[in-house]
């Protein structure tokens, strides 16, 4: 795309998530694929979807663009995130408890 691009050609590449299972590629995928891919927090895209994302997709100015249904709670809840997804999910935060000296009131910490 790049040279395309250099040369002053139009061109774009997408990189599409998986598609309802109507027909095409994912139409041959079994329910335990499909429920796979759920799990891993990537949902399929619904016909309308993906013409809608093709319509946004069109309209930028990035060479490559990743279509794709993130499902953000599922992956969040998963633990590790991928390092891709790390700019577009925020990790729990986890709080230490406190520790016994940071525990004791105010008015104790007074000489």
């Amino acid at each position: 795309m790049e040279r395309r691009r250099a040369e002053g050609l139009p061109g774009l590449s997408l990189a599409w998530g998986p598609w309802d299972r109507t027909g095409g590629m994912t139409g041959t995928l079994a329910e335990t694929e499909a429920d796979r891919h759920a799990r891993s927090g990537v949902r399929a895209l619904t016909p309308e979807q993906g013409v809608a994302l093709f319509d946004v997709a069109q309209s930028t100015s990035e060479p490559v663009v990743v279509p794709v249904r993130l499902d953000l709670p599922t992956l969040r809840a998963q633990g590790e995130v991928p390092p891709l997804l790390r700019s577009l999910i925020r990790p729990r935060t986890r709080r230490a408890p406190p520790s016994p000296d940071r525990a004791r009131p105010v008015a104790s910490c007074r000489s």
